[in-house]
């Protein structure tokens, strides 16, 4: 009876969530405290070479930028630098979390995140019209700007395009087109 009594009294401690996390202490405790130790003498060993290690941070992001499939949502560089503000305000004030490498993680978020957005900010700088649909036949005017012959087939540049079917503002800078090797190709010029 005493038994019943105290498990009901401890309640969801011994059931739940916060019994499984209270187990996991238990039995890996000292791994993750020595794991937790390697890692913070890690980062206070490349603590000097902290520009350097932004850098890569940096470049991170932007790659990271660059490896999506289709275009990243808007502002996402932002909200993972966000994130890791986030992350290092609450590694420097705040009293209830004591994992050392918050700062590490929060900084690196920032630098990831500051890449991100940089890139971000260059594609929409430099971006130009696209042609992401197929058109029918249409006339097209331009100058041939390159021509590259292959055994199957040609590869021509054409630059200051003018395009019946499109609005000057919708009109790409530049239209690569391919064409069957017996047709031949244009001059440049």
């Amino acid at each position: 009876m005493a038994d019943s009594t105290a498990e009901s009294s401890l309640g969801s401690w011994t059931k739940g969530p916060r019994a499984a996390i209270g187990r996991v202490r238990t039995q890996y405790g000292p791994v993750l405290g020595n794991l937790r130790a390697v890692i913070s003498g890690a980062i206070a060993e490349q603590a000097p070479r902290a520009f350097v290690w932004s850098v890569v941070g940096f470049a991170a992001g932007i790659v990271l930028f660059f490896s999506w499939m289709t275009d990243p949502p808007r502002g996402l560089g932002p909200v993972i630098a966000g994130i890791g503000a986030g992350l290092l305000w609450l590694g420097r004030y705040s009293p209830r979390v004591k994992f050392t490498g918050m700062n590490f993680v929060g900084t690196a978020l920032i630098v990831i995140g500051a890449g991100h957005g940089a890139a971000e900010l260059r594609t929409a700088h430099v971006a130009t019209p696209l042609l992401t649909r197929m058109m029918p036949a249409t006339e097209i005017h331009g100058r041939v700007g390159e021509a590259e012959i292959h055994p199957a087939s040609g590869r021509v540049l054409l630059e200051d395009l003018s395009i019946a079917a499109l609005a000057p503002e919708a009109t790409p800078v530049r239209l690569r087109l391919t064409l069957p090797a017996t047709s031949g190709l244009p001059r440049v010029g």
